[in-house]
């Protein structure tokens, strides 16, 4: 499905818009090109590391709940 996006309110900023989905999430991060210090695709790239090392906990933590239930 599409979605919308929001550019940043500050040329040193990010815009950030996300949609929760029932099996993802989609994320739209924009950027002003003119701003050195600031990177889309960088923000990017963090945010889908953090996103997937919080599902590893999360997997990892309903893993072990589950086996010292037996």
């Amino acid at each position: 499905p599409t979605f919308g996006g929001f550019a940043p309110m500050t040329n040193d900023g990010y815009g950030l818009c996300y949609a929760l989905l029932e099996n993802r999430m989609n994320i739209a991060i924009t950027a002003w090109r003119s701003n050195e210090e600031t990177d889309a695709h960088r923000l990017c790239d963090a945010m889908s590391k953090a996103l997937l090392d919080v599902a590893s906990m999360c997997t990892a933590a309903a893993a072990e709940a589950a086996s010292s239930k037996l």
